[in-house]
């Protein structure tokens, strides 16, 4: 009876300590499922950190193919087209300063003034068709990263609805058939 007794106590011991370590083990799961969340948010956090240090190099790119593009273009209109106010030579410096979009305002400015349609602007020669051409594989490749760098597509919504995305699709429309 006795020895009934002490198995009895020694199987409510092992069963607590076999409790114990169940608790223990759950707590070391979720600690776990923690850190791998912490570690797949640093992940995702350093893709899009990546990308958008990518982006200004693109954005850069961008910015000199539209140049190319404008200057061809506005070379029909007249050589003052380059001095004036907001002429080439301002556009270049804007665009050595950092602002990447300055060719891009001239492109919308171009087009919705009427003073040259997009069809003629972006593919009205074979240099300006090239460098479309070039502007909008630059733009797609840019559009692709964003998107598999955030899940949500806010980024690749915020580059799309920005100067570049907005010239990339009258770019599109405006493309011959074919």
């Amino acid at each position: 009876m006795v020895g009934f007794f002490l198995q009895r106590q020694q199987l409510a011991e092992n069963t607590e300590a076999i409790r114990a370590q169940l608790v223990e083990m759950r707590r070391a799961a979720e600690q776990a499922e923690v850190q791998s969340r912490a570690i797949e948010a640093d992940e995702l956090h350093s893709r899009q950190d990546t990308f958008l240090r990518i982006a200004d190099m693109v954005n850069g790119q961008l910015a000199t193919i539209g140049g190319f593009l404008v200057m061809s273009a506005v070379i029909e209109i007249g050589p003052d087209e380059m001095t004036k106010p907001g002429g080439g030579q301002e556009l270049w410096a804007r665009t050595g300063a950092g602002d990447h979009t300055a060719f891009s305002g001239k492109m919308f400015s171009l087009v919705y003034s009427d003073e040259m349609p997009a069809p003629t602007l972006f593919w009205g020669t074979e240099i300006r068709s090239n460098h479309t051409r070039n502007f909008m594989a630059a733009f797609d490749r840019l559009i692709e990263h964003a998107r598999r760098c955030d899940p949500d597509g806010i980024i690749a919504d915020a580059i799309l609805d920005g100067h570049h995305g907005r010239i990339h699709r009258i770019m599109r429309e405006s493309a011959p058939a074919g």
